[in-house]
């Protein structure tokens, strides 16, 4: 269902950006696509992997070693994986690319850096995760990374509460870095409210939107 709410073809080099849920959803669809030569990795950092599936690539000089399968592919130093220095040879070896292409702390909401996400050259999907479940809750620095940054960037408070039109916001937000030629997602993560999802349907028409729960790997879309 991932690899049909995504469409994904042959060679497409994908960016999975925004907050809770990157490593998981870019874990899922690298999986679902184990038939292929399938690269995972990061344009910044991201939280190293332990799967025995994986055929794990540490440096530019393994390029020509990729297999069928899910590659894991990057510099690990102190349990995250960094990104390589130059990609160009990897993508040319593989079928399908995934990266991850910001970092967020593991927490449900961030403010973005001002060179942030990283999109590497080529790149012709992007993926934005936004985790609902916190809707209607108060803005708290537990739960959002840069929370200083987070309240002037948005114009909010401390203990106000996130709203939809706050959700429009950050899905904007995301992807303020001009991208040509990329078709853009947002997967709506934990959240299964029909309602609040055909508001957000109606406010972001420009985005193909998906919603579920990453963790039962349970996906629907809602405007495509």
């Amino acid at each position: 269902m991932l690899n049909e709410a995504l469409e994904i073809k042959q060679k497409d080099k994908i960016a999975i950006i925004g907050s809770g849920g990157k490593t998981t959803f870019a874990y899922n669809l690298a999986r679902k696509n184990q038939d292929k030569i399938t690269i995972l990795t990061t344009s910044t950092k991201m939280y190293e992997i332990k799967d025995k599936s994986f055929n794990n690539l540490y440096n530019e000089t393994n390029a020509n070693k990729l297999k069928k399968g899910v590659n894991l592919c990057g510099k690990i130093i102190d349990n995250k994986v960094n990104a390589l220095d130059d990609f160009s040879d990897f993508y040319k070896n593989c079928d399908l690319f995934i990266y991850e292409a910001d970092g967020a702390k593991e927490l449900p909401y961030k403010a973005w850096k001002s060179n942030e996400p990283v999109i590497l050259e080529d790149t012709n999907k992007i993926v934005g995760i936004v985790p609902l479940h916190l809707l209607n809750h108060r803005l708290n620095k537990d739960f959002i990374h840069r929370f200083d940054e987070f309240l002037k960037v948005f114009k909010v408070s401390e203990n106000d509460v996130i709203s939809i039109d706050l959700i429009e916001k950050i899905c904007l937000k995301m992807f303020e870095i001009p991208i040509s030629n990329s078709s853009n997602f947002i997967f709506f993560n934990r959240c299964d409210d029909l309602k609040v999802l055909n508001e957000l349907a109606k406010r972001l028409k420009n985005f193909k939107l998906l919603a579920g729960f990453l963790k039962e790997e349970k996906y629907i879309r809602l405007n495509f």
